[in-house]
């Protein structure tokens, strides 16, 4: 599949140069990368995501047209969260076999993924360099292989495919697993889906300083004819509507004679919101583009989370690196049913914490930080267990990249 879609792409490129006698350019730049927190202590990326492509078309004057291949693979840590049959969430009194699950939750995923993509700039205000308005329509696809820890770490022990009967190849037990429709029959999962999306960008970033505001949105249809592995192994089928939104203000800066930042403080949001359904949602549809702190996504209908910071920033050095602290104030709220359960009953979940973060950004791509706060509200079952103080276990790394 992936092959036969880049010599597609390839011949579409190649046969509208012909035609239109255009000279493209081709490029390539890395679009992803994401740690595992057993590999090398998190620090470095274990999944990156790489594309190429053109930018050289030009279907609207003076606007941005970009046609790509993004190809991508590497190994991602998960937790399941959800009884495998029942779909409800685990709780600290369920018994038996799936008791395991809370104890030990977490397991390893490795993937590979492929994107068609073709965006198209659509309003550019006169004076500026990039487009207000960029719409996209593309073709995704994933191939994913569950499995257990691999390194078997402190903090990521156990075996769930091993001691568990849902996950078992004996062909006596006939559990139907979807509670965790994408970790069914023999765990392998391929399926592609069609996307339409957006972003509007009046965000201005300058280290120090964060000015404007940037929005995001998505549709997301993954439909049951192409998820390949349905009768064998993993299950989806869905469809998914995703908005973000993520500004700020500067409350004042300091600049030295040379313009790099001395001291800073602004003020930074973000708000998302999620809408998710279907006959088989798999874990990879739940993802968000912020965070609930120490809280996975809550795999419901609707789901809204939003975080306000109070940032400082320290003196600017070698180029583009600056210390960060800042205070943070978290909630999210996710209400109706739960996805992939077998009740139709609705519930919601609240939560909400506040706390203060540290971080060292190098190079404007790479930070070190560390995360220290308090959980006050979960309104879930067994609340008890989530509330409370909570930190950073050690030193951590995030990579953000400008795509």
């Amino acid at each position: 599949m992936v092959k036969k879609t880049i010599v597609v792409v390839f011949l579409v490129l190649i046969t509208v140069t012909s035609v239109f006698g255009l000279s493209l350019e081709f490029d390539t730049r890395i679009t992803n990368v994401q740690m595992h927190p057993d590999f090398w202590m998190g620090i470095f990326p274990t999944s990156v995501s790489y594309a190429a492509g053109t930018e050289s078309l030009q279907v609207l004057p003076d606007r941005k047209t970009d046609l790509f291949l993004e190809l991508g693979t590497g190994t991602l840590a998960r937790k399941i969260t959800r009884d495998p049959v029942t779909g409800v969430p685990l709780l600290l009194s369920d018994t038996d076999y799936v008791y395991y699950f809370v104890d030990f939750p977490d397991y390893d995923v490795m993937y590979a993924g492929w994107t068609l993509e073709f965006s198209q700039g659509i309003i550019k205000p006169k004076g500026t360099e990039k487009d207000y308005l960029t719409v996209s329509l593309a073709l995704d696809g994933k191939w994913e292989i569950s499995l257990n820890p691999i390194l078997q770490t402190t903090n990521r022990l156990g075996s769930p495919f091993d001691n568990t009967p849902f996950y078992t190849e004996d062909e006596t037990v006939t559990y139907e697993i979807n509670g965790t429709p994408d970790l069914a029959g023999d765990r392998n999962l391929v399926y592609m889906n069609y996307r339409v999306s957006g972003v509007i960008d009046n965000l201005l970033l300058i280290t120090g300083s964060r000015n404007g505001i940037k929005a995001e949105f998505e549709f997301i249809w993954a439909p049951e004819y192409l998820n390949f592995t349905k009768k064998t192994g993993g299950k989806a089928s869905f469809y998914r509507f995703w908005a973000y939104a993520n500004g700020g203000t500067m409350i004042m800066q300091k600049k030295d004679e040379n313009d790099k930042n001395v001291v800073s403080v602004g003020f930074s949001y973000d708000v998302e919101f999620r809408y998710l359904d279907g006959k088989y949602v798999p874990k990879s549809a739940e993802k968000l583009k912020g965070s609930i702190w120490f809280f996975e996504p809550e795999n419901m209908t609707y789901l809204i989370r939003g975080t306000a910071k109070l940032d400082l920033y320290g003196p600017q050095f070698m180029g583009s690196c600056i210390p960060r602290v800042y205070g943070f104030f978290d909630f999210s709220y996710a209400w109706g049913k739960y996805n992939n359960a077998s009740s139709m009953e609705t519930d919601y979940i609240a939560t909400g914490s506040f706390g203060i973060h540290l971080e060292i950004k190098l190079f404007g791509a790479l930070a070190l930080y560390y995360e220290m706060g308090d959980v006050f509200l979960h309104t879930g079952d067994d609340s008890a267990r989530y509330t409370g103080l909570k930190h950073s276990d050690g030193l951590k790394i995030a990579m953000e990249l400008s795509i």
